[in-house]
């Protein structure tokens, strides 16, 4: 995902913090920063954001953690429209277990035309391609606020009725890609009277597209079923960023804020009028997800003991109610962490700001059991080899790596065809589990050569998979500068093979 600090700045004043310092804290709390690259006068964050971490897909969800992280005040877009809300009328929701919240509502006389430059600049530089103003400012407000939204011609929707329902056996629909398919009758699709005018949560239909001719837009914002969602994708092997998102689960809470935003925003650029009633269609509300945390298990957890006010900021800053109740907080989770289900998650967010560099080492506890008529800790003759191996490495310079153990088959086929499938698969690219070590420790020495890093040799001590065995195995991965100069004169000292063939000699005596 590519975030431009220019439009960070929008909702959090970074001017003050250097780019490496806003880099290194992110990555240190979670979400890694890959790439920082200048674009004439602004700098762009590549980052790598985790399956579970939706919030984290917006300009406005980064923003809030850099708030967090650098104790800075985070200043939040609202609509000042009031519109008459209503609950029937123009919309249907057939199949509410699918589409759980709809939200629509009317522009007309709108003048669609080529988005502005300061709107299609920014649009490019986070990685999406202007189209017309309308269709640019709904992808504005997705890209900001993680709320995918989708723009039709209303003069081109039969009856004037849209419909959320299932698809119909052989039902067929042009996408906005030029893609034609027809549906088998399990899809979730947005429907006029008479046919889909949309793959719902995924693609739009051609035939109800805003073009420049369209003068009345209807505006969607909706919350679909990710399962639902991720079963068309994988069905038709057709996605976009709107499904990247949806499969992750958007916040339910947020939809009526983000689509007023869109329609002022089309409003004061494209003109029109706001037509109401605002429909929002909401058949099942959702239950505010309560988490108690005890102090005494967070104490025990992190090994020391945290501050009540330093517990009660971090939280409130990253969007959840806490309430002290003697020896335990009540913490009320925010409906945009669908990620967050226990005591154990919360104290994990915590620890993340607060810091992991703060807590001391200690060593874990294993118990030990009865064997041979003496007392024996198995375990510690595994972990005493590998500490070792991992010690033997660190002095030699290496850096350990720790990543996913989640490959895509593409990479896992240049090493073998014994491949082990993921039943449910968070995401259609990494879909196997990883039979080498070399595919991700080329990646982060690739990442590190890039960012000009030095002492770019790393290791893994991690498991790779095969259909019979899961075998523990040690990967290194080197190259790059490894020393500035050499002793003797100027010139720098990169990695070569007889640094890992030293390596491998070592280990050989180990």
């Amino acid at each position: 995902m590519r975030i431009p600090l220019e439009w960070l700045n929008d909702f959090i004043d970074l001017k003050d913090i250097p780019v490496d310092g806003i880099s290194k804290r992110l990555t240190m709390a979670g979400i890694e920063v890959s790439k920082v690259e200048q674009v004439k006068d602004d700098i762009i964050l590549e980052l790598d954001i985790t399956p579970n971490r939706p919030d984290a897909l917006s300009i406005k969800g980064i923003a809030r953690e850099l708030a967090v992280l650098f104790d800075k005040k985070l200043s939040y877009k609202k609509s000042k429209y009031k519109p008459l809300i209503r609950n029937t009328g123009s919309v249907i929701i057939e199949n509410k277990e699918d589409c759980p919240r709809y939200d629509g509502l009317l522009l007309r006389g709108v003048e669609v035309k080529e988005s502005s430059e300061w709107l299609k600049k920014r649009l490019e530089k986070a990685g999406s391609r202007p189209i017309n103003n309308v269709v640019d400012i709904t992808n504005y407000i997705m890209l900001e606020m993680n709320h995918p939204m989708h723009a039709f011609d209303w003069d081109l929707i039969e009856g004037e009725k849209i419909i959320v329902r299932t698809a119909k056996p052989q039902e067929n629909i042009l996408l906005l890609d030029g893609t034609k398919l027809e549906l088998k009758g399990t899809e979730l699709v947005i429907a006029d009277k008479n046919k889909p005018v949309a793959l719902a949560g995924v693609m739009g239909g051609e035939e109800t597209s805003v073009t420049f001719k369209t003068k009345n837009v209807f505006l969607e914002c909706a919350y679909f079923l990710p399962s639902s969602i991720r079963k068309t994708t994988k069905l038709h092997k057709v996605a976009s960023d709107s499904s990247f998102r949806f499969e992750r689960g958007v916040d339910i809470a947020g939809l009526i804020d983000a689509i007023l935003l869109c329609a002022e925003m089309i409003k004061e650029i494209g003109g029109g009028e706001i037509i109401e009633p605002l429909y929002d269609i909401f058949p099942h509300k959702i239950i505010e997800k309560k988490v108690i945390l005890n102090k005494a298990t967070l104490c025990r957890i992190v090994g020391r003991e945290i501050q009540e006010k330093e517990i009660i900021k971090i939280l409130h800053g990253l969007g959840f109610v806490t309430t002290l109740l003697r020896d335990e907080f009540e913490v009320l989770v925010p409906s945009f962490r669908p990620d967050i289900d226990g005591e154990m998650d919360i104290i994990e967010e915590i620890l993340r700001v607060y810091g992991y560099d703060k807590l001391e080492y200690t060593l874990p506890y294993i118990p030990r059991r009865k064997m041979d008529g003496g007392w024996f800790n198995e375990p510690y003759r595994w972990y005493n080899f590998r500490d070792g191996i991992r010690d033997l490495m660190l002095k030699a310079g290496y850096n350990e790596s720790l990543t996913s153990s989640f490959i895509s088959e593409s990479f896992a086929r240049l090493f073998s065809f014994d491949l082990v499938y993921l039943a449910n698969p968070l995401s259609f690219d990494e879909r196997v589990l990883r039979n080498n070590l070399s595919i991700n420790l080329l990646r982060v020495l690739n990442n590190n050569v890039n960012a000009k890093q030095k002492q770019t040799g790393f290791f893994e001590i991690g498991n790779v998979f095969n259909k019979e065995n899961e075998i523990t195995k040690l990967g290194i991965a080197a190259g790059g500068i490894k020393e500035d100069k050499e002793w003797y004169n100027e010139r720098a000292i990169n990695y070569d093979m007889f640094d890992i063939k030293g390596i491998v000699e070592i280990l050989k005596k180990f």
